[in-house]
């Protein structure tokens, strides 16, 4: 018991004295820079997305001038089907089987 009580207290000085050396975060604001908005045209409070940022961020962080283009595009009629080749039953095994031996 004598030994547990000076390793806590060494603990908590540690954690006290990191504490004033800690400094703020600071973020980086990529998508604000790429689109040219405010910040405050996604966020309302910040990590709060408002209707802007989660249309933002469910649109794979493009813009709506970027996905009204793409939702505009007449989707392609699928490939026709091919043909089913006729293949022979055991066409699947190899010519040759793969064989090494080590010494």
């Amino acid at each position: 018991m004598k030994h547990v009580m000076p390793a806590a207290v060494a603990r908590l000085l540690v954690a006290i004295g990191t504490i004033p050396g800690a400094s703020s975060a600071e973020a980086i604001p990529a998508f604000a820079r790429r689109t040219q908005f405010g910040c405050n045209a996604c966020h309302t409070l910040y990590p709060q997305l408002n209707r802007l940022g989660r249309d933002f961020r469910d649109n794979g962080f493009r813009t709506p001038d970027e996905v009204e283009p793409l939702l505009r595009r007449k989707p392609q009629p699928p490939p026709p089907p091919q043909p089913a080749a006729e293949e022979d039953f055991w066409s699947f095994i190899p010519g040759q089987i793969p064989f090494s031996i080590q010494a």
